[in-house]
């Protein structure tokens, strides 16, 4: 690989700038971080995040900077010890059951930057690459497609998935999904006031202003998040089929299917009923088990959100 091709790959796994045997020669007292001791190893990032809570590794683990590395001895003195070919390693992929290795408030810009010089890259390549789990990957960059087309729906309300491939080169599916996404969340927008309303007649139950949910299957939704004490935490307003309840913080997204279960209520015989009917349901522990009516996402919200 030439130095391009290196520096290219120092971007995606963490390792801004050169590689290591451009700087200086290497020395068993290096520290190398996760991207680094799986390029040594000749393994992926997320295959060695299954290792690295091998007893030997976990022991010589170094924190730096809030980030583990490991001596580069201790690296090549715990591959060497491994049975069979190279540790007999298993070819790529993140372990089952593994969880995010980059530290949270790392994976949305090291996507980004993932996506901006691969715009075609999948949710298992990328998290391969950075190290997280796959359904991480998949949430971060579907949201990071749709912010990416919002914009262009902004200038061009008529835009086609294909018009997203062209100009943003996404491949034919991401671009539908990102379209409908963009869209979604356009909606949600316009059908913030109308949540502010509910929002403000429930006073003190509320707990914050509303918070627009990522879209799925393009579904404009929006959540009112309620204050310690309450008995749900969180009303939830989906286009799809009206406001709910959300008995937890798990339970605050937007789901494929209405939600069930003892504790969900929905409020409400329409999908937009007046602020004053939501609050009044919502604090009569009244509503339904399931929703009173359905709708696809998608269509106009004028015809039915009530007008203040």
């Amino acid at each position: 690989m030439g130095n391009q091709g290196e520096q290219v790959w120092g971007l995606l796994s963490g390792r801004w700038g050169f590689s290591r045997s451009v700087i200086r020669e290497d020395s068993p007292a290096d520290l190398l971080d996760r991207a680094e001791a799986a390029d040594l190893l000749n393994i992926s990032v997320g295959t060695f995040g299954g290792y690295r809570h091998e007893t030997a590794l976990r022991a010589a683990v170094r924190v730096v900077g809030g980030v583990e590395h490991w001596p580069r001895a201790v690296l090549e003195e715990w591959s060497a010890a491994r049975p069979g070919d190279a540790g007999k390693r298993v070819r790529g992929g993140r372990p089952r059951g593994t969880g995010d290795l980059l530290p949270r408030e790392e994976i949305r810009p090291r996507l980004a930057q993932l996506l901006d010089l691969d715009p075609a890259v999948t949710a298992a390549a990328a998290a391969d690459v950075i190290g997280v789990h796959p359904d991480t990957a998949t949430r971060t960059l579907a949201a990071l497609r749709a912010e990416a087309v919002g914009p262009l729906l902004a200038a061009q309300p008529s835009l086609t998935a294909a018009d997203v491939t062209r100009r943003l080169r996404f491949p034919g599916q991401a671009a539908s999904a990102a379209l409908a996404a963009a869209q979604g969340l356009r909606r949600a927008e316009e059908a913030r006031a109308y949540v502010l309303e509910v929002t403000g007649l429930l006073g003190a139950a509320a707990g914050g202003p509303p918070d627009v949910l990522a879209p799925v299957r393009g579904a404009a939704s929006l959540a009112v998040p309620l204050a310690a004490g309450e008995s749900a935490a969180a009303l939830v307003w989906d286009e799809r089929w009206g406001w709910r309840t959300a008995p937890t913080r798990a339970d605050v997204q937007s789901t494929a299917t209405p939600p069930t279960g003892d504790a969900v209520r929905y409020l409400g015989a329409r999908i937009a009923p007046q602020p004053a009917d939501v609050v009044a349901a919502y604090r009569g522990r009244g509503g339904r088990r399931a929703p009173a009516v359905t709708r696809l996402p998608g269509e106009s919200l004028q015809r039915l959100i009530p007008a203040s």
